[in-house]
């Protein structure tokens, strides 16, 4: 079984086992400080998304949940971007033109990253020691880690993340 076949194979198994709450003191430190490229050239660097309660996907062109996703990514960040909330995905990709044209044809039309390095040990640096995307995390204005979701996230699941993101202090 090849390396991708076997990461999504973990993905689909994690996705029925974990929904969980972060610890209140877990920071997103290493996402503030981790080489990422911008998706959309020209757009914010991912610090200025410090203190915003935010949404951060990540997610990798190979990943068929993934794509499911992007849709209700999208239209999240349409909706909720008036009350403060910050959508943001990240791509683990090492091919940042081939992520960028991929972006193109699924219209991600959020603010996106790449991790053209350093993606795996970023997922783990953020609690996501198996490393398998998709991965979603809900994040307050004061840097915590309010919950993560490993694997597909159903819209109720993300409209819950964004409530509780949007809520917090």
């Amino acid at each position: 079984m090849n390396a991708a076949r076997r990461t999504c194979a973990r993905a689909v198994l994690a996705a029925l086992l974990v929904v969980f709450a972060a610890p209140l003191a877990a920071q997103v430190d290493a996402l503030w400080t981790a080489p990422l490229e911008r998706l959309h050239a020209g757009g914010p660097p991912i610090a200025a998304y410090r203190g915003r309660p935010m949404i951060v996907n990540f997610w990798a062109r190979w990943c068929v949940p993934c794509r499911e996703e992007f849709p209700m990514l999208a239209s999240l960040h349409e909706r909720r971007a008036g009350a403060g909330l910050a959508v943001v995905g990240v791509a683990l990709d090492d091919n940042l033109a081939n992520t960028r044209e991929f972006a193109d044809v699924y219209d991600i039309r959020y603010p996106g990253f790449v991790a053209t390095d350093g993606g795996v040990g970023l997922l783990e640096a953020l609690g996501n020691e198996l490393a398998v995307v998709p991965y979603t995390m809900a994040v307050a204005r004061d840097g915590r880690v309010l919950l993560r979701k490993l694997g597909p996230i159903a819209r109720d699941e993300l409209e819950a993340l964004a409530d509780r993101a949007l809520a917090a202090p």
